[in-house]
């Protein structure tokens, strides 16, 4: 019986020494795959991130596409009826009235065209589009309170 009962025991012992073998085995496998499903995720999220912010430029790019392309039209428009009113100034017919005529009209455009550029000569130096002129606007505020800081710090002293 004593013999049986050691054999018992071996048997036992190896059975558990088989499953503890086949328990850090399994164990291995699932914190490979833990990691490789943890990895997977930083990459899904990384992707995540990068679609979202390439969403968010598409959105913007395709909204100056269309701001761009209203002004294109408008352009195109002024550029139209622009020559059609240059045609009407040259005309076929010549004559000293006609010419008068269209010199007196000749010099009211270069009016208007003067007091155009004089209005938009205020404005030249601002960046093009309204996301750059609120970044500059920020700076000067910025700049202009630095400035009054220095100068009550120089009143004040």
């Amino acid at each position: 019986m004593f013999g049986k009962k050691k054999i018992e025991n071996k048997m036992k012992d190896r059975e558990d020494k088989l499953l503890k073998v086949k328990y850090n085995a399994v164990f291995a496998s699932y914190n490979k795959l833990e990691e490789k499903i943890s990895k997977i995720q930083e990459k899904i999220e990384q992707v995540e991130n990068m679609l979202q912010s390439k969403t968010l430029t598409d959105e913007n790019e395709e909204s100056d596409r269309i701001l761009l392309s209203n002004k294109i039209q408008g352009y195109k428009k002024t550029v139209e009826l622009l020559k059609e009113e240059l045609d009407t100034l040259i005309g076929n017919d010549i004559d000293l009235d006609q010419i008068m005529l269209k010199s007196t009209q000749l010099t009211e455009k270069l009016e208007e065209l003067h007091q155009i550029d004089n209005t938009l000569g205020q404005y030249k130096g601002l960046p093009p589009n309204l996301l750059e002129a609120r970044k500059m606007l920020e700076i000067k505020k910025q700049e202009l309170k630095d400035i009054e800081q220095l100068l009550y710090d120089k009143l004040n002293n």
